[in-house]
């Protein structure tokens, strides 16, 4: 697996095809390297990259949990 820990692209060039480049070259050397798939984390209020996404089908297979354990935090 190839784990993609962010995919970001700067929000000027959005909708130029960047993203689809990245993420497609990033299938690419996936496949190259024997990686039976690609996946990636994205946080649950950016339901534009969930958009952009979900267009290039890829699916929703886990949920990410977190548990703030830092001192202060309750």
């Amino acid at each position: 697996m190839l784990f993609v820990d962010d995919l970001v692209t700067d929000p000027a060039l959005r909708s130029g095809g960047v993203g689809s480049w990245l993420l497609a070259e990033l299938a690419r050397r996936a496949a190259l390297a024997g990686c039976a798939r690609v996946e990636l984390d994205s946080g649950v209020v950016n339901q534009g990259a969930h958009r952009f996404y979900h267009a290039r089908r890829m699916s929703v297979v886990a949920f990410h949990f977190s548990l703030d354990v830092s001192p202060g935090h309750r």
